[in-house]
């Protein structure tokens, strides 16, 4: 049993359990994994309507079902995770976590590909694809990771591309990829005040799956583009102007420089008194967004700004002057503070979340040496230095504008 954990649950009142299954990372995985999720998330042979399923869900003192797929560098996982009120708790002795972990199991097992079911799915996925396509700064942030995965284009992340997959599929063809993916290694995750008894019922339920291929993967990094030099511009006739910078390294960072990524993000673009926030407010009498986030097993950092159609020109110059003082390592003392309280602050928060406790075992199985990492520990040591070697290690490689 290599791929299972489960850990006390000392803080909450509610218990939770993950099933994850990881595959390649391509467009049509990701396509047809949001669609087996999708189906999952509404019904299944076991409960053969959104009704029904619903209503089971409910009985069980209102357990919460989710399926959904998610890109960790070169990898996709389908994962599905349940959280529900600690048997302990209920003065009901026909609620054990035996049912609960079976009703769970029954869902992530038995999908429903009933071509009904599947019409439903994807009639659900084409709108909100539709709604997505709708919003500029959406299309702008496909665009951006078009031209940055140019030479991998099987890691745009191009939900687009994905749902358009997804469309094609029939009855056979999923099928056939849920019978594949339950080939892939599979991580079986738990917290539960009755360690012991989630932790076997997790196994007899889902150990068919492949608990015993190590679920970690040495390959997660995406390749990196070194002769990626992107500036570009498309007219959209939009009424606010979507900017978009890319900046990364010559080589896969570590985890600390990811830990350091973080906090640059947080220095730029955290909260209003952040570099970037605050330099763009100056020059901006509009409104305005910005922020930024670090992609770790991506080498990347993506900073994204929506302005006025007639001011971008005006923020792009603020954003270029922070990102070369930025490169002269010239940091703001104060900033840098303040934004190094605000991520130990995040940080301490999320530990009083039981999904983030699940999320940091999901992270310990599949991250090589992400298990001996203090995160919170390496964070209050980072030092003004780190952020400037960081900062001159990047590379702005991409900026693209939506107008």
């Amino acid at each position: 049993m290599i791929n299972v954990k489960v850990i006390d649950n000392a803080k909450f009142s509610t218990a939770m359990l993950g099933c994850f299954l990881r595959l390649p990372l391509t467009q049509h995985n990701l396509g047809y994994a949001t669609l087996l999720c999708k189906l999952a998330n509404n019904q299944s042979a076991a409960f053969p309507s959104i009704e029904i399923q619903e209503r089971k869900l409910s009985e069980l003192y209102d357990f919460k079902f989710n399926a959904q797929p998610m890109t960790f560098g070169s990898s996709l996982l389908i994962g599905f995770t349940g959280e529900f009120i600690e048997p302990r708790l209920v003065n009901d002795p026909a609620y054990r976590i035996d049912e609960v972990v079976e009703t769970f199991a029954k869902i992530v097992l038995q999908p429903s590909f009933d071509q009904e079911h599947l019409e439903l799915a994807k009639r659900q996925l084409a709108d909100e694809c539709q709604e997505m396509m709708n919003d500029p700064e959406f299309m702008g942030s496909e665009k951006f990771f078009e031209i940055w995965y140019q030479k991998h284009p099987e890691y745009s992340l191009s939900l687009i591309k994905a749902l358009q997959h997804a469309q094609q599929a029939d009855t056979a063809s999923i099928a056939r990829f849920w019978a594949n993916a339950q080939t892939f290694p599979a991580l079986l995750l738990g917290s539960s005040q009755s360690k012991v008894t989630l932790q076997r019922a997790i196994v007899d339920q889902l150990g068919g799956l492949d608990i015993a291929t190590p679920f970690l993967d040495q390959n997660l990094n995406v390749p990196i583009d070194l002769d990626l030099s992107a500036d570009e511009t498309v007219e959209a006739g939009a009424s606010q102007a979507y900017l978009f910078y890319g900046l990364g390294s010559d080589e896969p960072l570590s985890l600390k420089e990811q830990l350091i990524a973080s906090l640059l993000s947080e220095y730029l673009t955290g909260d209003p008194s952040s570099q970037l926030f605050r330099r763009v407010r100056e020059v901006m009498s509009a409104s305005y967004s910005i922020n930024s986030n670090s992609f770790g097993q991506n080498n990347l950092l993506l900073i994204q700004a929506g302005v006025d159609r007639d001011k971008w020109q005006e923020c792009d110059d603020v954003i270029m002057t922070v990102l070369d003082e930025l490169q002269n390592g010239q940091i703001d003392h104060d900033a840098f503070l303040a934004a190094k309280h605000n991520l130990v602050r995040t940080y301490t928060a999320l530990e009083d979340r039981q999904a983030s406790a699940i999320g940091q075992l999901l992270r310990e199985a599949l991250i090589p040496d992400f298990a001996e990492f203090d995160r919170l520990s390496r964070l209050k040591r980072l030092t003004m230095n780190d952020l400037e070697k960081l900062a001159q290690k990047l590379t702005l490689r991409e900026r693209f504008r939506l107008l």
